[in-house]
């Protein structure tokens, strides 16, 4: 009998925001985080509709604000912080991360088959290449996929620059970036978009899921860390903060078995937590 096997795969990570100077904190030896900064960073500089989104939906937390213990009104704490998660659910900034970290998953698989399938054991007519030219218009809704991956010659930030057809990535004027984008895949694969934040890849095999969850979560960073881990003085009365984010992978493999089966990977890495 044939049945489907369902493993899934969820990776929690972390990223910084300096409120201050609005800006994603890189952290030294965490790829998500680095890639991130530069993503933000490398958009904002070349993309003024990108910038403001990421600018003026960024939430600043008041830090001086003091909660009296003796006096809580837990039903208009409630009411408060229901109304703020569904202002904040539909915040464009909360679309940008999503967006940052699916563009950060794409280039992981485009960099992880472009190595596993340069083998001769696999023949090129049973692969096929997606490149931008093939790349589904709902995934290039994704800003960074299609800023990043938009050929040199139309970008203004590319002008003073040599172009060569064999030019796999560059850096432009203000620190704009070009990646060519490719994933190989077995051929008759299908790429497509499941919802605003899942994709799907869908093989003989197996069809995968990508889901990037984020809700925005955040808590202060803590002292320790940010002096000693990032060398950074706190200057300012605006916080840093600590924001969750998670991947979660789901595979369905078309095999013979006898039961299905579903295998859940402990979530990391985990933020850093101050230690109370």
């Amino acid at each position: 009998m044939t049945a489907k096997r369902t493993p899934i795969r969820n990776y929690s990570g972390f990223f910084i925001v300096d409120y201050a100077e609005k800006k994603a904190i890189s952290v030294s030896r965490y790829s998500y985080s680095e890639d991130l900064s530069l993503y933000l960073r490398s958009a904002c500089a070349e993309s003024p509709d990108i910038q403001m989104v990421w600018e003026k939906s960024l939430y600043i937390p008041d830090s001086t604000n003091k909660i009296d213990l003796k006096n809580i009104d837990e039903e208009r704490i409630e009411r408060e912080v229901r109304a703020w998660s569904n202002k904040y659910l539909a915040s464009p900034y909360r679309r940008l991360i999503i967006e940052a970290t699916e563009y950060f998953v794409l280039k992981m698989l485009s960099t992880h088959l472009t190595d596993y399938f340069n083998d001769e054991k696999f023949q090129e007519e049973n692969l096929t290449k997606f490149e931008r030219k093939d790349i589904p218009q709902v995934l290039l809704e994704n800003r960074f996929l299609n800023l990043f991956s938009k050929p040199m010659e139309e970008r203004a930030a590319f002008k003073d620059h040599y172009i060569s057809k064999r030019t796999r990535g560059a850096s432009g004027e203000g620190g704009a970036d070009f990646s060519h984008f490719e994933l190989i895949l077995p051929i008759k694969s299908k790429v497509s978009r499941i919802d605003e934040k899942t994709f799907e890849i869908n093989t003989k095999k197996f069809t995968l899921q990508v889901t990037i969850s984020y809700l925005g979560a955040g808590h202060l960073l803590p002292t320790d860390f940010k002096e000693y881990y990032l060398r950074m003085l706190d200057q300012s009365s605006v916080p840093s903060m600590v924001k969750e984010k998670s991947i979660d992978n789901k595979t369905i493999r078309r095999k013979s078995l006898s039961t299905p089966t579903t295998a859940v990977v402990p979530r990391t890495p985990a933020a850093p937590s101050s230690s109370s």
